[in-house]
């Protein structure tokens, strides 16, 4: 048997570049979203199975929706769960903007940040910005 160890919440369809890449195509008119009770419910839950290590955010762009994002991850963290996310890393205008950004994901209780630098998303999001 195989031990579940992580839990991935697409947690947004709403995204604030369009890339042609996206498989899920999400984009700046998208407006699905998981319901925020419900992403609380399957937080705790994971926590019930016992053998679920981390939750990872994405999206879409989920920093979009840090206001929600952020204490979920505040959740996960107290129920001893690491968490994730993984970003188009566009919030990142200059570096005062970018440090502003991870000490608040880190006050959120994140563990491990992935920014997307792929040729699609270099496009909208220069890597020098990162």
């Amino acid at each position: 048997m195989v031990d579940i160890n992580e839990v991935v919440f697409s947690y947004t369809d709403k995204c604030n570049i369009q890339c042609d890449h996206c498989i899920v195509d999400s984009g700046p008119t998208r407006t699905e979203k998981i319901d925020y009770e419900k992403a609380k419910s399957v937080i705790n839950d994971a926590k019930e199975i016992g053998t679920i290590k981390r939750i990872t955010f994405t999206g879409g762009e989920s920093l979009l929706l840090i206001h929600e994002i952020g204490p979920l991850m505040t959740l996960t963290r107290s129920l001893g769960m690491n968490t994730a996310l993984v970003s188009n890393g566009s919030w990142a205008t200059s570096p005062e903007q970018t440090q502003k950004m991870v000490a608040k994901l880190e006050e959120y209780g994140l563990n491990e940040l992935v920014v997307s630098i792929s040729q699609w998303h270099r496009q909208f999001v220069p890597t020098e910005r990162l």
